[in-house]
């Protein structure tokens, strides 16, 4: 398996026999999935702001280097976490000694 890194885009693209699985750091360093499929030759084929980036003011979400808001709950997030503005089902949960839950793994 061949594992790339674009650092002009910050994507990661993993080469199987057959398939492509390609995620990218974004902003705030969420990781962020990209494309899961049949292989593919190349990662300038990947999409590099999809459409779920696009602001979401209305939406509560981290603060964003380029400002606007951003909606955590949006983005396929490769490693969700509970407690940062995604609602969906966290990829794990861990609890600290005072009781607190919310968590943020990133890049």
């Amino acid at each position: 398996m061949a594992i790339l890194f674009d650092d002009s885009t910050r994507t990661f693209h993993l080469q199987g026999p057959q398939y492509s699985y390609a995620f990218r750091i974004g902003e705030g360093g969420h990781l962020t999935h990209l494309y899961w499929g049949a292989r593919l030759r190349s990662a300038e084929t990947l999409p590099i702001l999809p459409a779920y980036l696009r602001d979401r003011a209305f939406s509560p979400g981290p603060i964003c280097p380029e400002g606007g808001a951003r909606s955590l709950d949006t983005l396929p997030q490769e490693y969700p976490c509970v407690g940062t503005s995604d609602f969906r089902t966290p990829g794990y949960v861990a609890q600290l000694p005072n009781g607190a839950t919310a968590g943020e793994l990133v890049y």
